[in-house]
């Protein structure tokens, strides 16, 4: 068995990596920092989906969904099959919002994802320079999204960290003016694979609407640029995950998000969650979940107080050739927790077996090997062991015979022994 000695080495080298894949990259906050109150296109905030919202927006480590197009784009790597979401937003005084994604990932180019978001006011009433009424005029806000992201499974530093990139196009229309820019999201994703306590820790850190601004009725804003670090920890063998981000916005001061999921039977869920920057609510939100790893229906609730509650419904559904490779998968976890529960219960033949019978189908399943490598270091301390007493069975044995001739005065075949 391993040490407790051995066991913290390697959870401090796992927690060094997770640091570092956080961190990496988190100095160049102060490059895309404008100062509070200078941003516009504030729908850009605007979060997606009913798990993250549900979870007070704390998905920058935590999504693990087609949703990854607002949230990480690096948290695309990580899908395995074709995915469609769809989410509606009844927002506060009639404001709308739509959203439809898609992600496709390929063979080794990584995940690519495409999506539009559509944010609808009802009608506003102009007026002139001299404040007399004019007419009903309409707004609208639309964004369109192109992202990737990629598992670097073979990284030396960090194996498995992900990386992601977006690209997106925002129109703002106003009556019958317009404006129109480009901006883009980085981001990255890293999860401990050591088989220790910090097994399954996700971190990541996305840098947001990074862009040169929007020029709206002769006016130029800046945009919303929001860095992200996050972590998500799973426990309780995955029934709940916890989930926290640090957010440095460029119009604002850090703040904080919290969130948490519960799973029950695999296909319910609740979620709550705590938003840090909270002008108008009291930052609590809250959310259900209804089905599999293949669709899902989520919705989340954000009281507003006096200005009324926001409502946010979404489904995903999974589909295509891929959805087999992800069930290959779920039936290698469910073999190797078996395995690892008949070695936790000290039946390590039976446990030797199940995950040689793994390696056999899938050699580059590294927790099967692991367990393989400390069953046969238990293995070779028991043959040690089983040496030691064999040995001392046999002096035990020489001593008896050699006390035997001593008490009949036989010194020489007593000596002998």
């Amino acid at each position: 068995m391993k040490n407790r000695e051995t066991q913290m080495k390697e959870a401090f080298f796992s927690a060094r990596k997770a640091i570092l894949a956080s961190l990496l990259f988190a100095f160049t906050t102060p490059l895309f920092a404008k100062g509070p109150g200078t941003s516009t296109a504030n729908f850009l905030k605007m979060g997606v989906g009913g798990r993250g919202v549900a979870m007070g927006e704390a998905q920058t480590a935590a999504v693990n969904d087609v949703m990854a197009l607002y949230w990480n784009p690096a948290a695309l790597g990580i899908l395995r099959q074709n995915e469609v979401g769809f989410m509606h937003n009844s927002y506060l005084q009639g404001i709308g919002q739509d959203v439809l994604y898609y992600a496709h990932p390929s063979q080794n180019a990584g995940t690519f994802g495409a999506g539009v978001s559509l944010l609808r006011v009802g009608e506003i009433t102009g007026y002139d320079t001299s404040g007399a009424k004019t007419q009903e005029l309409t707004a609208s806000d639309m964004l369109v999204s192109l992202g990737w992201g990629k598992t670097w499974e073979n990284m030396v530093l960090l194996p498995g960290l992900n990386t992601g990139l977006n690209v997106k196009f925002l129109q703002k229309k106003l009556g019958d003016d317009s404006a129109s820019c480009v901006m883009g999201d980085v981001g990255f994703l890293y999860e401990v694979q050591e088989e220790n306590f910090l097994s399954g820790l996700r971190t990541g850190i996305a840098m947001q609407n990074l862009g040169g601004g929007l020029n709206f009725l002769e006016e130029k804003s800046n945009l919303p640029v929001l860095t992200k670090v996050g972590f998500a920890y799973p426990f309780f063998g995955e029934t709940f995950t916890l989930a926290a981000d640090l957010v440095s916005p460029s119009d604002n001061d850090l703040y904080g998000n919290f969130g948490l999921d519960y799973r029950l039977w695999d296909i319910l869920a609740f979620r709550v969650g705590y938003k840090g920057q909270h002008d108008t609510d009291n930052g609590l939100t809250y959310g259900v979940s209804f089905g599999n790893e293949r669709f899902h229906l989520d919705y989340a609730f954000v009281p507003f107080g006096d200005l009324g509650d926001s409502h946010r419904v979404s489904v995903g559904l999974r589909f295509g050739n891929t959805y087999r490779k992800t069930q290959v998968q779920a039936q290698l976890r469910q073999a190797y927790e078996k395995a690892e529960a008949r070695y936790a219960q000290g039946y390590l033949v039976e446990s030797f077996i199940q995950a040689s019978q793994i390696i056999d189908v899938a050699p580059w399943h590294r927790p099967s090997r692991n367990l393989l490598r400390r069953i046969q270091q238990d293995f070779k301390e028991l043959e040690d062991v089983a040496r030691k007493e064999q040995l001392q069975v046999q002096i035990d044995d020489h001593f008896s015979r050699g006390e035997q001739h001593f008490q009949l005065d036989e010194l020489i075949p007593a000596r002998r022994e």
